[in-house]
């Protein structure tokens, strides 16, 4: 049975369904939410729990978790419809915007991007951090977007990128999101290393 890690404490929490699973550590009901949630879930473990979750009725949890498993199998149109879904069925929740954004964004320079696109990633990004500002992923790929498609297009930026790097301690980041982040957009300037 697959097992996912519990944001709560840490503990590994074994998937009840194809989406939901309750923490023994600390009771919490633990669901697949964050990329770190599905990074070392093997593909065979991986197609189970998607059959499962194709089996269930539709909820925005299950395709928040069909959508990360999407887009860690680099499916980025599939990894987005499963977002959207997600958004539609809860507008709630700040990952669901984030990782829609990155599923637009498919492995591409912010450069080769259109104005549209990044006037939606724009949008979604800023509902994510309105919906919750400790979670920093889509902060950080707001200031990424800001310096490298605003500032290099002569554009007034949304936020100033530059500074959110230069005043926020990226140090202590979760290393499967941020391996997502560097797979999902090709940046020109190496953000998270001193």
């Amino acid at each position: 049975m697959a097992k996912i890690q519990c944001i709560s404490c840490g503990g590994m929490a074994e998937l009840d369904n194809g989406s939901t699973g309750e923490c023994p550590y600390c009771g919490n009901t633990v669901t697949i939410r964050r990329y770190s949630a599905v990074k070392y879930v093997k593909a065979p473990e991986r197609i189970k729990l998607q059959g499962k979750l194709k089996a269930e009725k539709p909820s925005a949890d299950n395709h928040m978790a069909q959508g990360l498993f999407y887009l860690q199998a680099n499916n980025c149109t599939l990894a987005y419809a499963q977002f959207e879904k997600a958004v539609e069925m809860n507008c709630e929740c700040a990952e669901s915007y984030y990782y829609k954004s990155l599923a637009l964004i498919a492995g591409r320079s912010p450069m080769e991007l259109s104005l549209k696109e990044v006037r939606n990633i724009a949008e979604d990004l800023n509902t994510a951090i309105a919906l919750d500002e400790s979670f920093i992923y889509p902060q950080i790929l707001m200031a990424i977007i800001a310096v490298e498609y605003y500032e290099e297009n002569g554009l007034d930026a949304p936020i100033d990128g530059r500074e959110f790097f230069e005043e926020t301690d990226l140090s202590k980041l979760d290393e499967a999101e941020i391996e997502l982040l560097k797979n999902s957009v090709v940046t020109e300037y190496d953000y998270f290393n001193d």
